[in-house]
């Protein structure tokens, strides 16, 4: 039986049934699970945190998930909107140099998404 490694992103969520939402995506080379999305669905970069409405939370798409979209594929993946807490660390952004420490996390406490 295979192994399968999963970067956990969700540290808690305050209320499930209002916080998580299918998004459709062309997929890309650097997205993964814990990729923060704008709203039309892209990737955001890290100076873009302030549009950042999504946060991709979905174990069966991406690296060491259970299907590896190619790149262009247009798929359907599970995202968190608020009222999260969320790993810092688990976050990534298009310009995958940059981390979460590397901006402002205003956009996020906005839409309450907490970091730990």
């Amino acid at each position: 039986m295979a192994l399968i490694l999963r970067t956990k992103i969700v540290a808690l969520e305050l209320d499930q049934a209002f916080s998580n939402t299918q998004v459709e995506v062309t997929w890309t080379a650097t997205m993964a699970n814990g990729s923060m999305l704008i709203a039309n669905g892209t990737e955001a970069a890290a100076a873009a945190i302030a549009n950042v409405v999504f946060i991709i939370n979905d174990f069966s798409v991406g690296a060491n998930g259970m299907e590896e979209p190619d790149v262009g594929d247009v798929v359907q993946v599970n995202c968190i909107t608020f009222g999260t807490k969320v790993y810092a660390a688990s976050l990534k952004f298009s310009d995958r140099a940059a981390t979460i420490a590397d901006t402002g996390v205003t956009g996020l406490t906005a839409k309450q998404i907490e970091l730990v």
